[in-house]
């Protein structure tokens, strides 16, 4: 169990392996600090409850719930966090520093997609978007936003691209 365990923090280096994302982030150690932690060795789940928060290197990831998925080699498979609102920053190694929050966020180790959903926001240098849903290609870079509708009214996807500085 201890050598699982051991596999599976490892393992956390793959969701720092987009194309853009900073290469010395993979061997950087983990830290994953929580009110409340299982890992079911069976299903190859572990799940963190309570002011949740996974740092290696650059990249960090918070919430109030966060669910990892690991493969038969206990590699990392996919990840969702939970939260008001779940966060996600990560340094690039050509660019700026990339965040997004969201009340749910899901990442995909096996097609690098991330998905933010419920008041999606993501930023990076001079670009921001804001949504009801934000999917994100981090091999790429794609990114698309898709508006809703509520009792409220319609969400409209927004874009603020900064001016540059000088």
């Amino acid at each position: 169990m201890q050598l699982r365990l051991v596999l599976l923090l490892l393992s956390l280096s793959t969701f720092a392996t987009g194309a853009a994302a900073l290469t010395t982030d993979r061997v950087k150690p983990v830290r994953i600090d929580a009110d409340w932690a299982q890992f079911d060795d069976r299903q190859r789940i572990a799940t963190y409850k309570g002011n949740v928060t996974i740092n290696q290197g650059s990249l960090r990831v918070s919430g109030e719930l966060v669910v990892m998925h690991f493969d038969e080699s206990y590699d990392l498979a996919g990840l969702v966090a939970e939260g008001s609102p779940a966060r996600f920053e990560q340094r690039l190694d050509r660019g700026p520093l990339q965040q997004g929050q969201a009340a749910r966020i899901e990442y995909s180790a096996a097609d690098g997609a991330m998905r933010f959903d419920g008041d999606a926001r993501i930023a990076q240098g001079q670009f921001e978007m804001e949504a009801s849903r934000i999917d994100y290609d981090s091999l790429t870079g794609s990114i698309e936003g898709v508006a809703s509708e509520s009792e409220e009214g319609k969400q409209r996807v927004t874009i603020l691209l900064q001016g540059k500085q000088e």
